[in-house]
């Protein structure tokens, strides 16, 4: 009676720690349901840096604003940083890509996980957080700090939010920039102009609050 009794409890114990595994693994990769996702297949996308050709002015305005390079990988990384990675609590080593850089750091490493410990720059502060741990970048953040992404297969065009991230696919453009037509947030997607806007910038966490200000025109006139 007593060994099947300890049998019982083994075999509940088993099952629950499955459980709590299964629970943590799901909650790690959980594609979170905001942002803008790929619209088109990665092959339809082209990248930012083919824009300038024929709107050098628009993309030198997206390039000199914060959403341009707010996102980068750490080997691209020429300035000096605002924090010290040799006396941090995460391994220097371990980082491959720095998230931010006015306000707040975060940090991720080479397979993608983001990094426990986020770093506020004004207050030169090391801040636990233990919700990012085991989280994937691109499904945690991805759809709002990349263009492209396939939550599916997590790959994507490019980092931070570039042009196609509002405008949409722009491969057939370049190649026919007559016969196709990018779309213009607020006046050929049917929605006002900051629709497109608020499916990042939204209440969470006060997103919301860089487009409080927004005055309608985001690049200006001209090409």
């Amino acid at each position: 009676m007593i060994s099947r009794v300890c049998k019982n409890i083994t075999c509940a114990a088993t099952a629950a720690t499955v459980l709590l595994f299964v629970e943590a693994s799901c909650a790690a990769t959980q594609f979170r349901d905001e942002g803008i996702a790929a619209e088109a297949s990665i092959k339809e996308y082209i990248g930012s840096n083919a824009c300038p050709e024929c709107h050098q002015g628009k993309y030198d305005d997206w390039s000199g604003k914060h959403m341009s390079n707010f996102v980068r990988y750490r080997g691209d990384n020429t300035e000096s940083l605002p924090v010290d990675l040799g006396n941090a609590p995460i391994g220097a080593d371990d980082v491959f890509l720095i998230v931010g850089d006015k306000k707040k750091m975060a940090f991720v490493d080479e397979h993608w996980k983001v990094l426990p410990y986020q770093y506020h720059i004004g207050k030169q502060k090391w801040i636990k957080r233990n919700e990012w741990r085991n989280q994937d970048y691109r499904l945690r953040c991805g759809s709002c700090h990349t263009v492209g992404l396939n939550p599916k297969t997590r790959q994507f065009v490019e980092l931070n939010v570039g042009c196609e991230a509002c405008h949409g696919p722009g491969r057939r453009h370049v190649e026919n920039a007559a016969g196709k037509k990018m779309k213009v947030p607020g006046k050929t997607d049917g929605h006002d102009v900051l629709f497109t806007c608020r499916r990042c910038h939204n209440e969470r966490r006060k997103h919301a609050r860089p487009i409080q200000t927004f005055g309608g025109v985001f690049h200006g006139k001209g090409l």
